[in-house]
């Protein structure tokens, strides 16, 4: 499943709920569509994943209708063009600082009028060279998300700029380096901080652009009425680091408690 999914909910009225992905195990992915996530996310730059790895993770998405997304960090990533060829959901520029960045990664990932993406006739997303090659560039563009990250002071004053590149469909607030480069670090609920949601918030509202945050101490109700569409809910390695501990907590309590103990 490409991007379809993601853009669906996006268009309602709903907030989509996402997962960070660390493994490379395609079960995880699994297991986030049946807890009901409408996208996952992989962040190259913080996981030991490799191109293979992201396509696996990709054929289980698929499977279970789920959306996507791999992080780079430069706009002309030469991951960029086989990732799309693997059919990923959607690419995510971290740390978008200038409009030029945006308006390449455009360039890299979209096909003309858009952008210059390199041309393939035989990959998977043209189930190999069975569809029309004329009806595939007529849609892909429809079915691959482009997202960027705002999340230091340097994006944060380019904002207007960036947010006005066309071809963009989301854009996150990384709320912890964010609060790092304002001299909050990790202090993502610090009025500064949420200043900067708001913000962007407001600058991509005019250009159709939605806004994503990693959810950390926030109600998640409190960020739908802030304007946040994209939620990030959860991460696999933490959330099965909590689930783990809770399990053991709950047996030495339980030990403890026995007339035996």
């Amino acid at each position: 499943m490409r991007a379809e999914h993601l853009l669906e909910v996006l268009r309602g009225d709903d907030v989509a709920l996402g997962a960070a992905v660390h493994f490379a195990d395609p079960a995880v992915v699994e297991i986030a569509a049946l807890a009901g996530f409408d996208w996952v996310s992989v962040a190259v730059e913080h996981a030991t994943i490799t191109m293979k790895d992201v396509a696996a993770l990709q054929l289980a998405a698929d499977v279970r209708s789920l959306t996507l997304l791999a992080h780079v960090t430069q706009p002309d990533d030469f991951r960029i063009l086989p990732l799309l060829n693997a059919g990923i959901g959607g690419v995510v520029l971290a740390h978008a600082t200038r409009a030029d960045d945006v308006k390449r990664l455009v360039h890299t990932t979209r096909f003309p009028p858009l952008g210059d993406r390199g041309a393939h006739s035989a990959v998977r997303t043209t189930d190999y060279g069975d569809l029309p090659y004329a009806e595939y560039v007529a849609e892909i563009d429809r079915s691959v998300a482009i997202g960027l990250v705002i999340e230091d002071v340097a994006g944060l004053s380019n904002a207007a700029k960036i947010l006005a590149v066309p071809g963009v469909d989301f854009t996150y607030v990384g709320l912890q380096d964010l609060s790092q480069s304002l001299g909050r670090p990790g202090d993502v609920q610090h009025p500064d901080v949420r200043g900067a949601i708001e913000r962007v918030v407001e600058l991509a509202a005019p250009h159709g652009t939605h806004v994503a945050v990693s959810r950390y101490d926030y109600d998640v109700a409190d960020l739908r009425d802030l304007g946040v569409r994209m939620i990030a809910t959860s991460m696999d390695h933490t959330a099965l680091l909590r689930s783990f501990r809770d399990d053991v907590d709950r047996a030495r309590t339980g030990l403890s408690s026995s007339p035996d103990a």
